[in-house]
């Protein structure tokens, strides 16, 4: 045996989405293995392997039987972490822009479902108004996303909430109406997704000190799971991925895992959580909240599609998540007696909160909205130093915001969704 120096921190993980579960993706992104920078402040990973006791007659008291190796179906991950950072500006998505091969789109699409990203466009409308405007083409736009608009040198992020020909509705409405040719810039979307069935693989190698071991590295396969946000006032924002894989193998050297290059990172800093936060039954960007704090979170309910023939007996996870409901917020806020009323009378509201890092035209966003809310606990009083606050719990519903026309499967996602996350 040989024991090896190495730090827990001293690792690449590398994650691709799944063509065929089970299976290591080959093709182009998302399909395809691609290195990404990942928090170092745990292991994150959780091989295991069921071990089966036997349970045959003998005649002797202590007379054991070593156990039977069994399936690998219970391998955990917990805390593959991710700062929210700035979006490199090659990567937003004006009409002159390129969709980034981003690895925060790998954590929203498995732990949302839904993603929608294109280059966006232009005003082209010298008549154009604070919440409806022609633009130069619609046919990268999509009910039920979020857009950022350019008004006098600054973008301001708004919502489509419908599409007439080139026209776009939105809402909330911008502070001014666009001028003609100002840049309408899409944002990296998701949404929930009807039909979710997305299934990662994840490559996890360590790097020993001395650069000689190249034996402590896993194949995670088949990882399916769900997508929290740490976010506390003045410190670094986070993206959290906790699940389950099908199988793994390791540790042993797998071939397919580069540790001796350094990884480079395709986004920008990380944003420091100073978010603006709006709570109404419309929201209206010139009227925040202020809040002590804001947590939201979507839920999953994963089951396994089980099949002896398959490997681990697992063939595919579908998502069966949903009630009594997926998407929550909780926020801190100060006393208020309108929130008891607004519990009291059922009051529909719109959560959004918006995360912004820089000015002009390179600013970046990360947006989380509940469209449709309403308190589901009466909110608790509690305390913030010596001040009376109140604990707020809101539960998503699905949007009715959105015009709806003739729109299916993915498009339809973005129209209902409980919840959206945006970044870009």
């Amino acid at each position: 045996m040989s024991q090896t120096n190495i730090l827990t921190r001293t690792r690449v993980t590398y994650l691709g989405e799944e063509s065929t579960f089970g299976t290591a993706p080959s093709s182009s992104f998302p399909n395809a293995m691609t290195k990404g920078v990942f928090t170092h402040d745990a292991i994150q990973i959780e091989p295991s392997e069921e071990m089966l006791e036997v349970g045959d007659e003998r005649i002797y008291r202590e007379d054991a039987i070593h156990p039977v190796h069994g399936l690998k179906i219970a391998t955990k991950v917990s805390g593959l972490g991710q700062y929210l950072k700035i979006v490199p500006s090659g990567n937003l998505l004006t009409s002159g822009g390129a969709v980034g091969s981003l690895t925060p789109r790998l954590l929203l699409r498995a732990g949302l479902g839904a993603e929608y990203a294109l280059t966006g466009t232009t005003v082209n409308d010298a008549g154009a108004s604070s919440t409806a405007f022609i633009v130069t083409s619609a046919t990268n736009m999509r009910k039920g996303t979020w857009i950022a608009v350019t008004i006098a040198g600054q973008p301001e992020v708004t919502k489509i909430t419908n599409i007439s020909s080139s026209t776009l509705t939105v809402s909330p409405a911008l502070s001014a109406a666009p001028a003609n040719s100002a840049v309408v810039r899409n944002l990296y979307n998701y949404a929930p997704a009807n039909n979710h069935t997305t299934s990662l693989t994840m490559y996890r190698g360590w790097r020993d000190l001395a650069a000689s071991d190249v034996t402590c590295e896993y194949i995670l396969n088949g990882l399916y799971g769900d997508l929290a946000f740490k976010t506390a006032l003045g410190q670094l924002a986070m993206m959290e991925f906790s699940g389950t894989a099908a199988t793994f193998t390791g540790p042993a050297a797998s071939g397919s895992i580069d540790t001796a290059t350094v990884v480079t990172d395709e986004m920008g800093a990380p944003i420091v959580w100073k978010p603006s936060v709006y709570l109404a039954a419309s929201v209206d960007r010139a009227t925040r909240l202020v809040c002590e704090s804001v947590e939201f979170a979507h839920a999953n309910a994963w089951q396994q599609v089980r099949d002896g023939g398959a490997a681990s007996t697992v063939s595919s996870v579908v998502n069966t998540g949903g009630r009594p409901r997926a998407s929550t917020a909780k926020i801190v806020a100060r006393y208020d007696q309108a929130q008891d009323t607004a519990f009291a009378a059922d009051t529909a509201l719109q959560l959004v909160v918006v995360l912004q890092a820089g000015t002009g035209s390179t600013t970046s966003f990360w947006i989380f909205e509940l469209p449709l809310c309403k308190h589901i606990v009466k909110p608790k009083l509690t305390s913030v130093g010596d001040r009376l606050h109140m604990e707020l719990m809101l539960g998503g519903l699905q949007d009715t915001s959105v015009t709806i026309a003739s729109e299916t499967g993915t498009a339809l996602d973005f129209c209902v969704a409980s919840c959206r996350v945006a970044f870009g």
